[in-house]
């Protein structure tokens, strides 16, 4: 049985489309997370100022700008992870 390159290359050409495809997926969604996740943290951060009676972007006392930032990225790690092992 004689095997058509023209038939392999056009479905190489077909996966190889699909897998571009997603990966700009994949790209997308990551970025959408890691802004949503960005966000949150700006607005956290801004309701410990407001809480503290300060203006949004100030400097927090140390006790709270760690928790905030330790939060952020333990978020950011478990994204990482979960991405990762997840993507298709």
């Amino acid at each position: 049985m004689k095997i058509d390159k023209k038939i392999i290359i056009k479905v190489l050409k077909k996966e190889r489309a699909k897998e571009e495809a997603i990966r700009k997926r994949n790209e997308y969604l990551l970025e959408e997370c890691l802004q949503q996740s960005y966000y949150t943290y700006k607005k956290d951060w801004s309701r410990a100022s407001e809480a503290l009676g300060k203006e949004e972007d100030c400097n927090l006392p140390p006790s709270t700008s760690e928790r905030l930032n330790r939060l952020f990225k333990d978020f950011l790690l478990e994204l990482r992870i979960d991405f990762f092992t997840n993507i298709q």
